[in-house]
């Protein structure tokens, strides 16, 4: 994953018209939004409710991209791929690396301060594993 770019700062720049302030408020609505996701997929999956998984991964697949989250996208796009095909076998696994993904990237905000807060670091960086 060391080869991957976690993040694409310059489109982050880009979204948020190079506003320090506005990268920060991006990326800290990206780390919550996308930990309400991991939830709702792995409960979907654990449900076996294929449809929802599909729909699941491809919204947070999208919400990345838009703004420069590279590293959890292929991760996503194979997780809405088995959604869509109906085999969930791997789901877990594919979990597993979509959570691993996004750890590399909340650490790489948090290194960037983009996920500080001015009361302290925001609490919602999932711990590598």
């Amino acid at each position: 994953m060391s080869a991957l770019v976690h993040v694409d700062m310059a489109y982050l720049r880009d979204v948020s018209n190079d506003d320090p302030r506005e990268m920060q408020k991006l990326s800290q609505l990206y780390v919550r939004t996308m930990n309400a996701q991991l939830k709702k997929l792995e409960r979907a999956i654990a449900d076996h409710q294929c449809k929802n998984v599909e729909q699941i991964a491809h919204g947070a697949a999208g919400s990345s991209a838009v703004i420069g989250m590279k590293a959890v996208v292929p991760s996503l796009k194979e997780m809405e791929n088995l959604g869509a095909t109906g085999d969930l076998r791997r789901g877990a696994d594919v979990l597993s690396d979509i959570r691993h993904a996004f750890s590399d990237i909340c650490h790489f905000l948090d290194a960037h301060e983009l996920l500080k807060k001015p009361s302290g670091r925001l609490d919602a960086i999932p711990e590598r594993e």
